[in-house]
């Protein structure tokens, strides 16, 4: 692996080596040349890591050629004049599943490094190897996690394969790579009060295995103090960076002697630190035009409230220290946590790398060269003759500002054009709701196909519980009411109890129509309490919208428009929790309805 001069010493050898073959003459355009030819002229090219000068790319049957192939009268020519080609952006922290990796490709993500999924997925890789023409981005993987019993991982309803001691290290690591694991991901969280993690020995055994097993290995932590155990410990690289706090210079030493490559993923801990950077994206017109509905709801939600530890100024102070010292940074989204979409996540993250002191170029190459150079992804990442003919041509003639990434004129992937526009799904509309959701005088009703029921974040593997009863108003002038109990307790990192609406059958969506807002008389525990609206298209944590209990009666009335965006008419439920405070509470709920207009609007 690369130390810093030697990597800016060999970017200058091949800047020098590339420029001299895509400055060469023009040659003849033959007719003895077969296979598909795609030619892009007067285009600047970003290698992987060095702009060059103006000059042609060729792409021919899924492969980058040197500049002065032999062109068909075939060839399909593109005039590159005020365009960039940058290699196809390789995303080195995903999880991916469903339409993940259409989605991706349709922001110029080309590759996808995932670090946790279903071997299921596996299936869908034999693309990898071949050039055929594809909609969906490539995917190497980490296959499932290395993970205490209950741990990190194992609260996402995808089974877990857990170790409880050294001696586990060896079969599981086997198992993985039988399984089609291309390298290993463990999770090392030593006293992190809501998840058990393995100890540092079985840690080390894994570590060591997976390595005996000739794969790269590396880590979810989230503190400085297990950084530092894992570095000891022989770690190749770390998928977060910690964020606790700075980084000590002894931990950076011991980071550079060893060439320990970072993933920091600071768009998902600005998130989690409660910065929303997602609504950025979805205010990016370069970028939402693209966005599915799955993707709008991922990038309006949030982690509830800010998590301890995961401080967005240390993070990137961090990131900007370990740049400048010559460690490998390299760019990951981690969608589809919440605040994040598959593909546009990565454009946000390059954002922040650079404000965190890397140059756009130094950037672009944490999302090309260098995450292929960490994962031994060969011919991904650089544009090199022989590449793999994955290209993302940029609307720009300069990278001096990071969001030209975002400017996308087209995208190859194995050198044919992707069609951004039918990638994206148009929902169809659901049944109209009616206007009342609940009203308690006689019962718990709700309307024809719906039901009021227990809602908790022990679905997830948590502790919290919640259950729902009635009381009958009364001649006293006592209103009817859904009385609903909830016991919050530690144990998953955002929890939840309270009160669930939906469909009985949720693959049913229902529309919202013209409702501008919800309104419900409640009354309970005094403290701040939340709505949760639900999709089709949710993904991680829903829109939420908060709003205050006292032990009185009060009507709330909430708009619905910073909740539903895109997704009005794929509606299949919506919760009132409590908040994630540990502890009993109670909330009497009645009178539940959707308004057609919203007073102050």
């Amino acid at each position: 692996m690369h130390a810093k001069t030697a990597l800016g010493a060999l970017a200058v050898s091949v800047a020098l080596i590339v420029a001299l073959v895509i400055l060469l003459p023009e040659p003849e355009v033959v007719e003895t040349v077969s296979g598909r030819t795609t030619v892009v002229n007067n285009v600047r090219i970003f290698d992987g890591s060095s702009l060059l000068t103006a000059g042609r790319l060729v792409m021919r049957d899924g492969k980058v050629l040197a500049s002065d192939a032999a062109i068909p009268s075939t060839a399909v020519v593109v005039d590159g004049t005020g365009l960039i080609a940058l290699p196809g952006l390789i995303d080195a922290h995903t999880h991916t599943y469903g339409r993940a990796r259409r989605d991706a490709l349709r922001f110029g993500v080309t590759t996808m490094v995932d670090m946790f999924t279903s071997p299921l997925q596996f299936q869908d890789r034999d693309d990898r190897a071949g050039f055929a023409e594809t909609n969906e981005a490539a995917l190497f993987s980490a296959g499932i996690l290395a993970t205490a019993e209950g741990g990190h991982g194992t609260q996402f309803g995808v089974p877990v394969e857990t170790l409880a001691k050294p001696s586990d290290a060896a079969q599981w690591v086997a198992d993985r790579k039988a399984e089609g694991s291309d390298f290993i991901k463990l999770v090392y969280m030593s006293g992190n009060p809501m998840f058990p993690s393995l100890d540092l020995a079985t840690t080390t055994a894994v570590i060591d295995e997976a390595k005996a097993q000739g794969l790269l290995v590396v880590a979810h932590i989230a503190r400085h103090s297990d950084a530092f155990d894992l570095v000891e410990a022989g770690i190749d690289g770390f998928v977060h960076v910690f964020a606790d706090r700075e980084i000590s210079d002894d931990l950076l030493q011991k980071m550079i002697d060893r060439d320990v490559f970072v993933i920091p993923t600071l768009a998902v801990i600005a998130m989690i630190d409660g910065k929303g950077p997602g609504l950025s994206v979805l205010d990016d017109p370069r970028l939402s035009e693209y966005l599915t509905p799955s993707q709008r709801s991922g990038l309006a939600g949030s982690f509830g409230r800010p998590i301890p530890g995961f401080v967005l100024k240390n993070a990137m102070h961090n990131v900007g220290v370990l740049h400048a010292a010559g460690v490998r940074i390299l760019a990951g989204s981690d969608a589809p946590n919440p605040g994040t979409a598959h593909g546009a996540t990565l454009h946000q993250e390059l954002e922040l790398l650079v404000e965190s002191g890397l140059t756009p170029l130094e950037a672009l190459q944490s999302a090309t060269a260098s995450v292929a150079d960490s994962f031994n992804l060969d011919g991904r990442g650089n544009l090199l003759p022989g590449s793999r003919a994955d290209v993302v041509l940029v609307g720009s003639d300069s990278l001096g500002d990071i969001h030209e990434t975002r400017r996308i004129h087209s995208i190859y992937r194995n050198g044919y054009r992707v069609d951004r526009d039918t990638a994206t799904p148009v929902a169809s509309e659901g049944v109209g709701l009616p206007a009342v959701l609940g009203r308690f005088e006689e019962g718990i009703s709700a309307p024809e196909g719906f039901t009021w029921q227990p809602t908790s974040d022990e679905m997830m593997g948590g502790a919290s519980a919640a259950s729902v009863d009635h009381i009958r108003g009364g001649a006293d002038g006592t209103i009817g009411a859904l009385v609903v109990d909830a016991t919050i307790k530690p144990g998953f990192p955002f929890p939840w109890a309270g009160a669930f609406f939906g469909g009985n059958d949720p693959a049913n969506a229902a529309s919202l129509g013209d409702y501008q807002g919800i309104s419900f008389d409640i009354r309970g525990t005094p403290s701040t309490y939340r709505m949760m609206l639900f999709s089709t298209e949710t993904v991680g944590a829903p829109p939420t919208e908060e709003f205050s209990v006292t032990s009185d009666w009060q009507r709330v009335t909430l708009p619905l428009d910073g909740l539903t965006g895109s997704q009005r008419d794929q509606f299949v439920g919506l919760a009132f929790v409590t908040p994630m405070t540990p502890g009993q509470y109670q909330f009497l709920i009645d009178n539940v309805t959707l308004l057609e207009t919203v007073t102050g609007d």
